[in-house]
This record gives C-alpha cells, sequence and structure tokens, in this order.
C-alpha cells in the first residue's frame, strides 16, 4: 500500500502570554502541516516546530512525496508502528507520521489497537497551568520557580498553599542549591507533588537531597535529562515522576514500549505526559494516548494558545481535558 504526502505549509501561533524563558521571551511557535494519502482517505498530518525544541530547517518529512506501508508485521511498540522504512527522521516528524497512521488504524477498526485503547475515549485529567492574574484554590497546578527572584517564588507558594492547591514545581534546570533553598524555606512539603529539575546536573540533586535534612524526602521529576537517563532512573534520589513530552522524546510507539515495558515491572514512579506547546490536533492525541497511564498529565499549554483550539473543551472544575475522536482527523 502507498501514501502520499502533499501539499505542505507552515502556519505560525501566537504564545499569549509570551513565555518566559532563560534565554528570554518566546510569542510565537510554528507547525508543518501536510496530506497523508492513503487508501482514498485523505488524512491531516501535523509536525510541530515549537522553537525551543525543533529546528525546521532539519527537517526530513518535505523530501518525502510517497511511502510505501506494510501492515502484515505490524506492532505499535516499533517505530512507525513497524509498517514503513524511512530513516533519519527527527522524534516530531516520527510522531506526526505515527499520529496519521493511528487515525488510519482507528477508522479501519485495525485488531491491533483494542488491547490498548478504547477508541472513543479522548479525555484526561491534567494539572492546571498557572498563567497571570489566575486564581486557583484546592487544585493541582504547575508551577514555574526560578523566574522571579526567590523571595517572590517563596511568598507566591505559600499563597498557593493557603489555597489548599498541590504544588508541581518546574525549575527548569534554571536553579542552584542555595537558590533553591530559599524559595522553599518555611514551606509546607507535605503541599509539593514533586519538582522538575531545578538543577542542571542530577548528581547535583542526589547531593541537595542527601545533605539536607530538611529535603531528604522532597521528591523528584526527571524532564529534560530522560533521555540521558532513562536507563539508569535507578541512579536518580526520591524519583517520583517522569515527565515525557512525546513529540519530543518519545514518540507514539514509544509510548506504546514504555506502557508494555512497565506493565512487566514493579516500580514506584509515575509517567506524565506533557505538551511541547502542541497544536490542537496533537495535543488531542496526547489527550488519547494519555489513557494509557492512569495519572494527571502537563497538557495545560492549550492556555497559551487560546485562538488556536476550537474543538476540545476543558472543564475546570475537574480539570478535565476533552478531546474528539482521531478519526475527525480525516479530511474525508
Amino acid at each position: 500500500m502507498k501514501a502520499l504526502l502533499d501539499n505542505f505549509q507552515y502556519i505560525e501561533s501566537e504564545i499569549h502570554p509570551p513565555l518566559k524563558h532563560k534565554d528570554g521571551l518566546i510569542n510565537k511557535t510554528k507547525n508543518l502541516l501536510y496530506d497523508f494519502k492513503i487508501n482514498h482517505l485523505l488524512i491531516k498530518g501535523e509536525v510541530n516546530l515549537f522553537p525551543l525544541f525543533f529546528n525546521e530547517k532539519q527537517l526530513c518529512l518535505p523530501s518525502q512525496r510517497e511511502l510505501n506501508i506494510d501492515f502484515k508485521n505490524i506492532d505499535l511498540t516499533r517505530p512507525l508502528f513497524n509498517t514503513i522504512e524511512i530513516n533519519n527522521l527527527h522524534t516530531n516528524e516520527q510522531f506526526s507520521l505515527e499520529q496519521a497512521l493511528l487515525t488510519y488504524l482507528i477508522s479501519t477498526e485495525h485488531q491491533s489497537l483494542k488491547e490498548y485503547l478504547k477508541t472513543d475515549d479522548v479525555k484526561c485529567l491534567i494539572n492546571d497551568l498557572l498563567l497571570e492574574n489566575e486564581n486557583i484554590d484546592n487544585k493541582v497546578i504547575k508551577y514555574k520557580i526560578g523566574r522571579n527572584t526567590p523571595k517572590e517564588d517563596n511568598n507566591n507558594i505559600k499563597e498557593f498553599i493557603k489555597n489548599k492547591n498541590i504544588l508541581r514545581l518546574d525549575g527548569n534546570q534554571m536553579l542552584n542549591s542555595s537558590s533553591l533553598k530559599e524559595i522553599l524555606k518555611e514551606i509546607d512539603l507535605s503541599y509539593v507533588d514533586y519538582i522538575e529539575e531545578p538543577f542542571q546536573s542530577i548528581d547535583e540533586w542526589n547531593s541537595f537531597v542527601n545533605e539536607s535534612e530538611d529535603f531528604k524526602d522532597l521528591s523528584f521529576a526527571i524532564d529534560e535529562n530522560f533521555k540521558s537517563y532513562k536507563n539508569k532512573l535507578d541512579q536518580i534520589h526520591n524519583l517520583k515522576a517522569i515527565i515525557i513530552k512525546p513529540t519530543r522524546d518519545l514518540s507514539i510507539s514509544g509510548l506504546f514500549k514504555l506502557h508494555q515495558d512497565i506493565s512487566k515491572q514493579n516500580h514506584s514512579y509515575q509517567i506524565i505526559l506533557s505538551s511541547s506547546f502542541d497544536n490542537e490536533m496533537t495535543l488531542n492525541t496526547l489527550v488519547f494516548i494519555a489513557q494509557l497511564f492512569n495519572n494527571r498529565h502537563g497538557l495545560g499549554t492549550f492556555k497559551y494558545m487560546k485562538e488556536d483550539f476550537k474543538k476540545m473543551k476543558y472543564e475546570r472544575d475537574t480539570q478535565k481535558l476533552i478531546g474528539y475522536p482521531l478519526i475527525e482527523n480525516i479530511i474525508n
């Protein structure tokens, strides 16, 4: 069977308010759209080009116009589901093709999906991503530390706790041990679910929790260092959660493989899917795949890109993100 790729076009999306990053402000992102034609179906394709993670000049997909697809030995845990032979794809491009293939498999009610997913279940719980001028009570929220002074972060955290919020703190490798201690000074850590990579080095984290009686039980979530440590997670002290950005880290097949692997293992860490400022179609696929991992996921970036989200819904009271069936990615 052949699939044809056509009608490539780039679109820009506004990020509002602009995203604060150590290198400055990010106020735009970009996606590559295309048509994926297979067996008389026209499926929408989308490649995330969020500038912090991806370089559009390195894309391989636009040079592909025709793909040979063989579903005879399909395996959802293998790259491109073991149906396409193509080399040198980046993870965001692989995710895009697997998203189109997944849509096709759902449309044909392929048997391979039934052991993993309910194809009509497109909803999941998320943590709220805190934006400017928001008041949130009794929720699980993600708060980025290190953008303000340590004293400002400390005051903000105390205010969140006063409102009975559970916090997932994200340091984005922007802190050192002294600034983190200042941020967490006199904080009731029972309200802190975990902290994502406050330091650039995992060794610095291990030293931090080992050398301080006050923080010896503080839980850790790995994000930026996941690829480097995915085969040595036991070296990370107090590891509670693995944050995975599928368009950057594992793609869809990698998530199926991860689900298969952890089903065979006895471990205590959680798998949390996270958005790479994905556009609506890709974020909707992440909500669909999230049913593999019973957790509250980090998919709140849609709040930065409200103009581009027309079909998904967010129930703020329940913190539930509700998507739409993937077969709606089919144009005809």
